[in-house]
């Protein structure tokens, strides 16, 4: 087990004995999750809800229901492609870049479908359309999950430094910060240029139908093609260690599941994805409905969401080496906190057309913080989990899967519980209902990542504690799972009974 000073030489000698990964393959592998970011950060989870909500029409119940079946699918299908990409050592496509390209494939073939009216069921009743769209967005979780455990899982087996795997990390979430930027610049242009030819033109309406459809199609388009490079200059490395040199070293399920640092990294990843994801989601309701803002706010809010997200992962690398990781979440917490209380106390006013007010635009700016603190967050949590299977490449698949089956279980479970709640309010309490829905899930997440926080510093006192009180010994590396703040490790010893 290592001491601090033995964590930085172990760091020196790697960053020694790896050479630098080249540029092009470090933004191959940013880009490899593009279509993940256009499609899931960029429309999803942006304005799925409100797409089956205002411009089809359908019943919240039913979009409850499509939205959690999509989720249940990613959830379903996280661990078995993890597992799977674990154990296909012997693919010699590379195994996680044949779950790449399975991925891109089941992404392609389903998502226009799902921003598109029902074919040949647009007249029949509500329970087919919502059957026909719940099974294209079981296809096209699938697709996401696939393309998301296989880069995700890469991170650890390209590098085994600490500040490179928060390099890649950052890279990729700026990819993601300048796809949304992208979606969400072509759909301000949009809703500019395509009249609605409603006299409403502070809402979305049926009559929007072609606007997402055009947007589907760009994201498809743009994304296939800049998901290539991944595959193109990829090389996965052939790795020995492990028993016999057969492949790289694992740990069965059971054991990262008697592990306690594995419950606390997954928490505080699945705090950081529902602070992302589910206040996207409901974003354009509290613009729309609660703030009473045009249309345009509903892509002008994630756009500034993604654009101070872009700004912070610049910084992030540099500022954890003065703070550290643990307070670097934890200062990505408190901006959070001061975003949701912003949004509790705003209130609607009554001019809607002007190029500015700052009464009214104020909550651009609580959506600013919202987008730098969920940044940090991000960019930390998926360094823990880099950290956390860093001497266990085997089974990082299973590992990023598992974290992935919380983030989409746990989005969908919430979206659906809101959604049936909404069912059953009435059109005057609609308004403070979307205001409430964002800041109570909003800080009940965040207290998830709180917990989790508090947690691994605590447990991180412990086995500190326990190292400089137990006698020298030698220990089996097998029975180790590490997670390094730093030059720090928390280590968790013992063995499986």
């Amino acid at each position: 087990m290592l001491d601090e000073s033995g964590g930085r030489e172990q760091s020196l000698l790697l960053r020694r004995s790896e050479g630098k990964l080249p540029l092009h393959v470090r933004l191959s592998f940013a880009t490899g999750h593009i279509l993940n970011v256009l499609g899931v950060a960029g429309i999803w989870y942006a304005y799925g809800v409100a797409y089956y909500s205002k411009v089809l029409r359908l019943s919240p119940a039913s979009v409850g229901t499509i939205v959690l079946a999509g989720q249940a699918a990613g959830a379903l299908s996280t661990p078995l492609v993890g597992s799977w990409s674990d154990n296909s050592t012997g693919c010699r496509y590379g195994r996680r870049k044949v779950f790449h390209l399975m991925g891109i494939v089941a992404f392609v073939c389903s998502f226009f479908f799902l921003w598109h009216e029902c074919l040949g069921c647009s007249g029949v009743g509500e329970p087919y359309q919502v059957l026909y769209f719940s099974c294209f967005a079981a296809v096209f979780e699938f697709g996401w999950t696939a393309i998301q455990v296989s880069t995700l899982s890469l991170v650890p087996e390209l590098t085994r430094v600490k500040s490179r795997q928060v390099e890649l990390n950052s890279m990729r979430y700026g990819v993601l910060v300048g796809g949304t930027l992208f979606v969400f610049v072509s759909f301000w242009i949009l809703l500019d240029r395509i009249n609605n030819g409603s006299t409403d033109s502070n809402d979305l309406t049926p009559k929007d139908k072609k606007l997402f459809w055009i947007m589907a199609l760009a994201v498809t388009a743009v994304g296939f093609v800049l998901s290539l490079p991944f595959q193109v200059f990829i090389r996965e490395k052939k790795q020995d260690g492990g028993e016999g040199g057969k492949g790289p070293t694992s740990l069965p399920w059971y054991r990262w599941m008697l592990n306690p640092l594995f419950y606390m990294v997954i928490c505080a990843f699945i705090s950081n994805k529902v602070i992302a994801l589910f206040t996207q989601a409901y974003l354009p309701f509290y613009l729309l409905d609660t703030l009473e803002m045009d249309r345009a706010s509903i892509a002008k809010g994630p756009l500034f969401f993604y654009i101070s997200s872009f700004i912070v992962t610049v910084f992030v690398k540099r500022a954890r080496r003065f703070t550290g990781d643990k307070m670097a979440f934890f200062l990505g917490l408190a901006l959070v906190w001061a975003c949701l209380i912003w949004l509790w106390v705003k209130q609607p006013t009554d001019d809607h057309y002007s190029h500015f007010n700052l009464s009214r635009d104020a909550v651009y700016l609580a959506i600013v913080l919202l987008g730098a603190g969920s940044a940090t967050i991000m960019v930390i949590s998926y360094s823990f989990i880099g950290y956390l299977v860093q001497d266990y490449l085997g089974s990082s698949g299973f590992v990023y899967a598992c974290a992935l089956f919380g983030d989409r279980l746990s989005n969908g479970v919430l979206i659906k519980i809101a959604t049936h709640t909404a069912s059953d309010v009435s059109k005057s309490e609609l308004p403070e209902f979307y205001r409430g829905v964002l800041v109570y899930v909003g800080f009940g997440a965040s207290g998830l990542g709180l917990l989790a926080l508090v947690a691994m510093s605590l447990y991180s006192a412990l086995a500190k504690w326990k190292r400089s009180t137990a006698p020298a010994k030698s220990h089996d590396s097998s029975s180790n799972v590490q997670l390094a703040d730093s030059s720090i490790d928390y280590s968790y010893s013992g063995h499986a009974s």
